[in-house]
């Protein structure tokens, strides 16, 4: 790795971390704040096209059919969306905000300006312009890379019926490993509560690293 290339590794690495240090103070208040993800992310969509059909709301949420009856269900219990039935296609259902549920989509609007705001503020509209262009190079040659990654890699093969937790070099019945207990812990391996297999402390930008992986993950479940 040369030394620029090095360089904007670690800026982008401590980029992610004091960025994800930083939104917590947006943080959706549960699932109904969230605007990029489910119930949030209905009624964002809603609050700037109000009274659009539900198949139309599916097309352009990109959440699948019964995900988003489900979750149309949720709110309407809520009180914060009501559905009637489309006049020329009664099959269909036209679904609007409730005053409340107005009132919400506009604290997650709101709060989703004020976030952006507070990455990019210090950015001039045309250094925005740039970012963008950079980021769009990015993306396209890592979504290339990775479409590429998955032709070539074989598939997992199925766990076998006697292993299920990954065979028997799995992290249930494999060699021990520190991550997994000790003689102490739950999977009979040196584990953090064993005093002669000491752990050596976690660095704590490490473990905030850890954070953003998982936070990644959990978004990713959501999604699916």
């Amino acid at each position: 790795m040369n030394e620029l290339n090095e360089k904007l590794m670690e800026q982008f690495r401590k980029y992610q971390v004091l960025m994800h240090q930083g939104m917590r103070r947006f943080a959706p208040r549960g699932p109904k704040e969230d605007p990029h993800h489910g119930q949030g992310k209905v009624l964002v969509m809603l609050a700037e096209n109000d009274g659009v059909s539900q198949k139309l709301l599916t097309e352009q949420s990109g959440i699948r059919p019964a995900s988003l009856s489900e979750l149309i269900i949720k709110l309407e219990r809520n009180g914060l969306v009501e559905r009637q039935r489309n006049e020329e296609d009664k099959r269909n259902r036209n679904v609007y905000l409730t005053e409340e549920g107005r009132a919400l989509a506009e604290t997650i609007k709101s709060r989703k300006d004020e976030s952006a705001d507070f990455l990019f503020d210090v950015l001039s509209e045309e250094e925005k312009e740039t970012l963008t262009v950079l980021f769009d190079k990015l993306i396209t040659s890592l979504e290339d890379k990775v479409a590429d990654m998955d032709e070539e890699m074989p598939p997992l093969a199925p766990p076998h019926p006697h292993f299920p937790h990954g065979g028997p070099h799995g992290p249930h019945h494999g060699p021990h490993h520190e991550h997994f207990g000790g003689p102490h812990g739950p999977h009979h391996g040196p584990g953090p509560h064993d005093p002669e297999h000491p752990q050596p402390p976690r660095n704590p930008e490490a473990e905030e690293e850890d954070k953003i992986v998982l936070d990644v993950l959990n978004e990713e479940q959501e999604e699916e």
